[in-house]
């Protein structure tokens, strides 16, 4: 997986800079005075979906062999944030600096009557990679949910992690952007308030000595509980 993963990244980049080129000549920067400050909550669950990364993280333990080769995942994990947040930051700039008010829901279509069907057809080879990749990284961290935490035969964590989105898909869930919104904010704010609550006990009764550590205060960490719970709310009732 870690070889496909690498090969389906360089084929992302590969075609975000080649839609960026053709894009270029055709950027407007009067399309941003579109924008609503009563909207800007709006895509909070598709911004955190995109940073949907924890299940990976594991993954990318298990090929440093040694403790002090883990000591740097840390900053592998802040700078692999980085570089996502501006990656999906620098699409979403030049999509609404070509397409505008003609921005369509899946970004793409907008686009052909500024940059023609070709470039849009590298897009739509761009969203396929980005959805591949995230399905064989979020579906293999299924399997193995599945499998080592309860214990479930092989074949049917397989099964379960390839046909749970096709099920999904033709009980009507359909809507691109509905689903990786409420999606984003509810596992957001799950994963988070899990993490946050096992973070407090680890410091607490925690006797392993860890790689690296962190110091948060408790209120700074109750309050991200609080706004992750909020938003997930706030993103259900939105829809």
């Amino acid at each position: 997986i870690a070889k496909t993963e690498l090969l389906m990244d360089i084929i992302l980049f590969a075609v975000v800079g080649v839609i960026f080129v053709f894009a270029l000549p055709h950027f407007q920067l009067q399309n941003f005075m579109l924008f609503d400050s009563l909207h800007v909550f709006l895509p909070y669950g598709v911004v955190l979906f995109s940073f949907l990364g924890l299940s990976a993280i594991p993954e990318i333990a298990e090929l440093f062999k040694h403790t002090s080769e883990k000591r740097s995942l840390d900053n592998l994990i802040v700078w692999s944030s980085v570089i996502c947040g501006g990656l999906f930051f620098a699409f979403t700039l030049f999509v609404v600096g070509v397409s505008g008010a003609a921005t369509s829901q899946d970004a793409l279509s907008g686009l052909i009557p500024f940059l023609g069907e070709k470039v849009v057809l590298l897009g739509a080879v761009f969203g396929l990679v980005a959805i591949a990749g995230s399905f064989l990284v979020l579906g293999n961290y299924l399997k193995n949910s599945l499998r080592y935490d309860y214990k479930v035969p092989y074949g049917i964590s397989v099964a379960v992690a390839i046909f749970s989105p096709i099920l999904l898909f033709l009980l009507g869930l359909r809507e691109f952007i509905f689903v990786i919104g409420v999606v984003g904010a509810l596992v957001a704010g799950l994963e988070g308030s899990v993490i946050a609550l096992i973070y407090r006990t680890i410091k607490e009764k925690g006797d392993r000595e860890p790689e690296y550590s962190l110091r948060i205060p408790q209120p700074i960490l109750f309050g991200v509980v609080a706004l992750l719970v909020v938003g997930a709310f706030l993103e259900l009732s939105m829809r």
